[in-house]
């Protein structure tokens, strides 16, 4: 079991985080959080950064945190 969320750094999450079977649908679940996010940027350098940090994000094959824009977005373990 995996689970998945985004927090502001230094903060506990506002929402409740996902629970997954598996690593994929996790990453997955913090893939969809980030390309929605994407589709609301309009300013080029922030659609770029973020569309960088995506890339990052596919490129994990185990627990991780990554952190942009002062927020952390991670999928761990329980």
């Amino acid at each position: 079991m995996y689970i998945a969320g985004h927090n502001m750094c230094g903060y506990l999450p506002d929402s409740m985080p996902y629970e997954c079977d598996t690593f994929e649908q996790a990453k997955g679940i913090v893939i969809e959080t980030l390309q929605n996010l994407l589709d609301e940027l309009d300013v080029p350098a922030e659609i770029e950064a973020l569309e960088e940090f995506i890339e990052q994000v596919k490129v994990q094959k185990d627990e991780f945190t990554g952190i942009h824009n002062h927020v952390a977005y991670w999928v761990t373990t329980p």
